[in-house]
C-alpha cells in the first residue's frame, strides 16, 4: 500500500465547481407539478405550466451557461475528490450583491476524507 499525501497544492486545478455534475451537462429533471430544474435536489425551479416548455428550458439553459463555471467555496479538489458529491444542490448558497455562491458545508470534507482513508487503509 502506498502512502497517502494530504497535500493538495498539486491538485488545485481540481477542485469542484458548483455546477459540475453531469445534469448540468445533459440532463434537467422535471417534476410530477411539471416543474423544470437540474435536478431532484437543486431548489430552483421553473413552472413549466406558466413559463412553457420552451421558455422554462431557455431560462434553464441561461442559468447553467451563467453558473457553471463558479467555485464551490472551500473545494481546492483533495485526494478524497474521487468519494465526493459536492455539488451546488448540497452546498449552502451564499448572497452576495446581485450573484449566489455556494459553499461547502463544515465538516464535509472532513467525513468524505475519513471515509477515502479508511478505505485505503
Amino acid at each position: 500500500m502506498g502512502t497517502v499525501s494530504l497535500d493538495r497544492s498539486s491538485l488545485e486545478s481540481h477542485a469542484r465547481k458548483d455546477l459540475g455534475c453531469a445534469a448540468a451537462k445533459y440532463g434537467a429533471y422535471v417534476s410530477p407539478e411539471f416543474m423544470l430544474g437540474l435536478c431532484c435536489d437543486y431548489p430552483l425551479l421553473w413552472d413549466m405550466r406558466q413559463e412553457g416548455v420552451r421558455n422554462a428550458l431557455r431560462l434553464l439553459h441561461d442559468f447553467v451557461d451563467r453558473e457553471k463555471e463558479a467555485s464551490l467555496v472551500g473545494c481546492s479538489g483533495c485526494e478524497a475528490q474521487i468519494l465526493c458529491e459536492m455539488c451546488a444542490a448540497k452546498a449552502e448558497p451564499i448572497k452576495s450583491n446581485d450573484k449566489t455562491m455556494y459553499q461547502v458545508p463544515l465538516g464535509y470534507c472532513d467525513e468524505v476524507r475519513t471515509r477515502y482513508l479508511s478505505l485505503i487503509g
